[in-house]
């Protein structure tokens, strides 16, 4: 006996207001005896700890649906067997993502749902939840502190004294919508500030020139994934002089903590992730005859056509798991011409 999961999407990405939507193909050579077929959407939350093997799996999704027998028979058939004939069958299978996970605990001694996150031992029909949160999206792989993964999965139960069960698994990418800011509510914009004094000792100034650089972040704390920063960067001059400020290197990064916990024991990654690097630049910023107050504008080119990395994922916090990122911007500003010198 073949069986096939048949997405109606193909290599799609799949975001929290999907419906997974496909059939089942079975195909057998010989009639065989079945007692029901699901499909079960799922989703799983592995946390580990740098550099060992000990893990913590957290069931974050479980949807199911019975194909077969069909539903007006099911209440009825719990028990029975049913005769499929030699050749393929299909079974179509319509699956919607909930608004939140829900996380219960994996008994690795159980094939199903056996105790929460308190290890409370529940009862299979009426779990209860340990957290509700938006569904975090498919990140990492086994050899991650971090993994979470969403998959299809069928199942095949055969009737009789010694019951079968046969199971077939295709996984899926899940990536959430981030929720809209509403038009009702301010977006407050983030801004850093870091003064600049040039000693006049080695300035060549009676007085000590000094700047205000500011960063800041148009939208808020919020970045979209392939899209450029919302960057504002400016120099504000603090005193009177004329001196050209020039942009030598201008680099962009993005920070990625990750913190885990298995068994109540922490564990923290870090991952850069180079938005962009310049060196080398010759980039002069605003008029150098600019008066004291005036805003000295770096241009938004530098960063316009850098989006952020596509293999960044949103940030998120599920059961033992927690993904928040930070912003670094690294700029070094020459003030003033460099004396020529001649060979």
């Amino acid at each position: 006996m073949d069986i096939q999961i048949i997405l109606d999407h193909v290599n799609s990405v799949y975001t929290d207001k999907d419906t997974v939507s496909g059939k089942v193909l079975l195909e057998t050579a010989t009639p065989i005896d079945i007692s029901t077929i699901a499909v079960r959407l799922s989703g799983i939350a592995i946390s580990r700890l740098n550099g060992k093997r000990s893990s913590e799996v957290h069931k974050i999704l479980r949807r199911t649906q019975v194909v077969f027998p069909p539903k007006q028979q099911l209440d009825s058939a719990l028990g029975q067997k049913f005769t499929l004939r030699s050749g393929t069958h299909e079974f179509p299978f319509s699956i919607t993502f909930p608004h939140f996970a829900e996380c219960f605990k994996l008994d690795p001694h159980e094939d199903d749902l056996a105790a929460s996150c308190a290890r409370v031992r529940l009862s299979k029909r009426l779990p209860s939840v340990h957290l509700l949160r938006r569904l975090p999206p498919s990140t990492g792989t086994s050899n991650d502190i971090a993994e979470v993964k969403y998959s299809v999965n069928v199942v095949i139960k055969k009737p009789g004294l010694f019951k079968g069960t046969m199971k077939m698994s295709r996984d899926i990418f899940l990536n959430p919508l981030s929720e809209p800011t509403s038009q009702q509510e301010p977006v407050f914009q983030q801004q850093q500030q870091q003064p600049i004094t040039i000693d006049p000792e080695i300035s060549n100034f009676s007085s000590a020139p000094s700047f205000l650089l500011s960063v800041q972040l148009l939208n808020g704390s919020s970045l979209l994934q392939t899209l450029p920063l919302p960057l504002r960067i400016t120099l504000t001059k603090q005193t009177t002089f004329t001196c050209p400020a020039i942009l030598k290197n201008f680099q962009t990064m993005v920070v990625e903590h990750t913190h885990t916990d298995v068994n109540n024991s922490p564990s923290y990654h870090r991952q850069c992730w180079i938005v962009q690097t310049m060196s080398n630049m010759h980039e002069v910023v605003g008029d150098p005859d600019a008066p004291a107050g005036a805003e000295l504008n770096l241009s938004n080119a530098l960063w316009s056509s850098r989006p952020l990395p596509p293999k960044l994922v949103s940030s998120f916090e599920t059961c033992k798991i927690k993904r928040s990122y930070e912003l670094r911007l690294k700029v070094r500003f020459q003030f003033g011409e460099l004396p020529k010198v001649r060979f």
